[in-house]
């Protein structure tokens, strides 16, 4: 696992999952988040200035209802036949150098991870009987070696489990 990332860099550039209110407030007004129907379309022509971080990121909510939305049967090929194109497309239309955030405000709860293998798996809502998705296959492509967990620092201490753990940060997908 890399080291936590203490720093702001995810609000300017890679894609995040963010689950914490003041952190994501700081980045986003609620007027300026798109939701994924918003994100699906204007991904067909990308606009110029971003709405949020002085014109360096989006945050889209969403994510999750969509997940809920699709289930375990087609959650998995909807990311992978439309979300991740429409992250890709988003890298290549701001050169990696904007940031493209998720906001997930139930993720503590929804959101595990495997500490034998590296991965994240999602919690579907309602349904304790079903395997989680794969979060890292299918959305990270596979490359949660290269996540970092986004830590606010409590008392110059960076705890990358602890309460200050707000977020996952992908520097580029691939």
């Amino acid at each position: 696992m890399l080291p936590p990332m203490a720093d702001r860099g995810w609000v300017r550039r890679g894609l995040s999952l963010v689950w914490n209110a003041e952190a994501l407030g700081t980045v986003a007004g609620p007027d300026a988040a798109w939701t994924m129907r918003q994100l699906l379309t204007r991904s067909r022509a990308w606009p110029a200035a971003l709405p949020s971080s002085n014109g360096e990121a989006v945050v889209v909510a969403g994510f999750d209802s969509c997940l809920d939305a699709f289930g375990p049967d087609a959650a998995e090929v909807w990311i992978q036949r439309e979300l991740v194109p429409v992250m890709l497309s988003f890298q290549e239309e701001y050169d990696g150098q904007a940031a493209l955030i998720f906001w997930l405000p139930e993720a503590l709860r929804r959101l595990t991870h495997s500490s034998a293998d590296g991965s994240y798996s999602w919690r579907w809502a309602g349904r304790t009987s079903v395997e989680p998705l794969a979060l890292g296959r299918c959305l990270w492509a596979g490359a949660e070696a290269d996540l970092r967990r986004i830590v606010v620092p409590a008392k110059g201490k960076v705890d990358p489990t602890g309460p200050g753990w707000i977020g996952l940060h992908l520097a580029r997908l691939s």
